[in-house]
């Protein structure tokens, strides 16, 4: 399965595209850029789908017999973004067009170009087989360490290591007299999988179906759905450093334990439980290996393709209108680019205040963005990092009392950083440092782009620090702004020093993201990391569906984190469910026939 340290590493490779400097140098290669569009068609009736991230499109649809590209992920050359959109050939009509071109509108337009047409286990593979089913088994992935990540709390440390037997050892050796406790836990994971899966289904059912079926298809997962994390391990155990361990890796979810839901943090938890993985040659491997498919399919991936409006015609999407004022219509639209995007920027105005409409955005502002992130990325001079040999990640905790160091460091940006996570891609992924690194005046560089290893140092961001300056130009922040980050990037040097003390002296290369880096880019409201909040109250809306896959309106459909949760895995699960959604049931009986072959 997909560890949590390839997660992060997604993501981190994903926001490198919003580092300011290495952007604009790398947004033609990197795979998660949010102004890419992809187009194909293929069989008897093409099925062609465009994504647009924010303000790009893809389309996309299924392989047209005898046409097959073959792509080396691991070689950077072979990382190809897509077409411009000036040099793009494009179709007056899709069958399907998806806004949103991150990780969920990729599976979305692969799963409609691959199954839509009516193409055609391990336990603890199943994101792995359908990274291998999306992208034809063409992503090289490798493993790290057994122990996955290590929690430190003040000044004690906890490793986590992979395997349900090995795990629950590990945490016992640090509990002994929590082993009932520890064991109810594990059953909680185990479980919590095929409850989301059952959740996951219903949303992808008519309104009338899943209202009729939702009570007891849903149950499982809105039981723990509903509480916080906080509240759950209470029930479970009274010790109060172990409650705090079980929640460790909340900044994967965005929420401490008083506020995250108890079956995300669970289903966060467990997805991590069999170890971690990453892909060989870094995250945009992905899309290289997903965008043959649909450039084989017939399609192709243009960037710079901005999204102005989702058309409506007689009352349902028929397409979209390009920021350059082109039009492209289609059967059907499925948005990547989040609720509050679709719903109050994309759509009409006068479907916009739609009472309907209305609603979801008032769910949407009920739950609230989650946290933005500041992110220093560094180049370390040497091929493999000694420090976190054996080691895939670190949760640096200030205290137990998480709920208390976030509340307190979202009003007081000076109080102590309540969770800084650590991070290293080094020669597992055999990502060299000219690929994350880029000159400007706030970064240092070597002059060689050999025997180095890139390194990541995050913390919760606080947009509210940086709000004076929400709406300036990138790179023309005015004064004071290179000033803030310089502070914050010392804040997280300090972090990494007091863990490892030696690598500090070796960074070759340095650069800090800042909320409104992820703002700018991504265009989510306050840089949001992970969507909409993996609170309890978002998994409550519509009867506990949540944000369903079907929109009010008819032929819009939703993909992406807001659809599910955060993290690239449930990425992934939205646009094939998405797909589900738009073209039937027949389409998961086809993507598990070929889940089986990988699993």
């Amino acid at each position: 399965m997909l560890g949590k340290a390839q997660q992060h590493t997604l993501l981190n490779s994903t926001s490198s595209v919003l580092c300011p400097t290495a952007y604009r140098h790398q947004h033609r290669r990197n795979g998660f850029n949010q102004t890419s569009t992809t187009f194909s068609a293929r069989g008897v009736r093409p099925v062609s789908a465009a994504t647009v991230a924010g303000p790009g499109i893809a389309a996309a649809a299924p392989a047209a017999e005898g046409q097959q590209r073959v792509t080396t992920a691991a070689d950077p050359k072979a990382v190809i973004q897509g077409t411009p959109l000036k040099e793009a050939k494009l179709a007056a009509h899709y069958d399907a067009i998806v806004v949103g071109s991150g990780m969920g509108g990729l599976a979305a337009a692969v799963a409609l170009s691959k199954y839509a047409g009516g193409g055609i286990g391990r336990r603890g593979g199943e994101f792995a087989a359908l990274f291998n089913s999306l992208t034809n088994g063409g992503v090289t992935w490798a493993s790290l360490p057994p122990v996955y990540d290590r929690i430190m709390i003040a000044d004690r440390q906890y490793d986590l290591v992979a395997g349900r037997d090995a795990w629950l050892e590990q945490m016992t050796s640090y509990f002994p007299k929590e082993r009932k406790a520890l064991e109810q836990v594990l059953a909680l994971m185990i479980g919590i999988t095929p409850a989301m899966r059952s959740w996951q289904a219903t949303k992808t059912m008519p309104g009338w179906l899943a209202g009729l079926l939702g009570p007891f298809t849903a149950k499982g997962w809105r039981g723990l759905a509903g509480q916080s994390s906080s509240e759950l391990f209470g029930q479970l155990t009274q010790d109060k450093e172990l409650q705090a361990l079980l929640a460790g890796q909340y900044v994967d979810i965005g929420l401490p334990p008083g506020k995250s839901s108890a079956a995300y943090q669970l289903l966060v938890m467990q997805h991590y439980l069999e170890g971690g993985y990453v892909p060989v040659g870094g995250a945009s491997s992905i899309a290289a290996a997903m965008i043959p498919i649909i450039e084989a399919a017939g399609g192709a991936v243009v960037t710079s393709a901005g999204v102005q409006q989702v058309l409506v015609r007689d009352g349902k999407a028929a397409g979209v209108r390009l920021e350059s004022g082109q039009e492209m219509t289609s059967d059907v639209v499925v948005s990547n680019a989040g609720v509050v995007n679709t719903f109050s920027r994309l759509l009409p105005p006068e479907l916009s205040s739609s009472p309907n409409i209305q609603q979801q955005l008032a769910g949407a502002a009920a739950v609230g963005p989650s946290i933005s992130a500041s992110v220093l990325y560094l180049g370390v001079k040497s091929d493999l990092v000694p420090e976190f040999a054996g080691i895939g990640n670190v949760h640096k905790h200030h205290s137990a009392d998480f709920d208390g160091d976030f509340d307190r460091f979202s009003a007081d940006p000076s109080a102590p950083m309540p969770c800084v996570f650590m991070s290293c891609c080094d020669a597992r992924e055999k990502v060299s440092f000219a690929r994350s690194s880029s000159s400007s005046s706030s970064s240092s560089s070597s002059s060689s782009s050999e025997g180095h290893s890139t390194l990541q140092v995050a913390t919760i961001g606080h947009f509210d620090a940086f709000k004076r300056w929400e709406g300036s130009d990138w790179r023309k922040r005015g004064p004071g702004y290179k000033e803030q980050k310089q502070q914050l990037q010392q804040r997280l040097m300090e972090q990494l020093g007091a863990v490892f003390p030696s690598l500090p002296g070796r960074i070759a290369y340095s650069e800090l993201s800042t909320p409104l880096s992820t703002e700018h880019f991504s265009g989510w409201q306050r840089g949001a990391m992970y969507g909409l909040n993996a609170s309890p109250l978002k998994y409550q809306i519509e009867g506990g569906l949540g944000f369903r896959y079907r929109t009010p309106v008819p032929g819009l459909f939703l993909c992406g984190q807001d659809a599910v949760g955060c993290g690239v895995a449930a990425a992934l699960a939205s646009g094939m469910c998405a797909a589900v959604a738009v073209a039937g049931p027949g389409v998961e009986a086809a993507i598990n026939k070929e889940k089986s072959m990988w699993q």
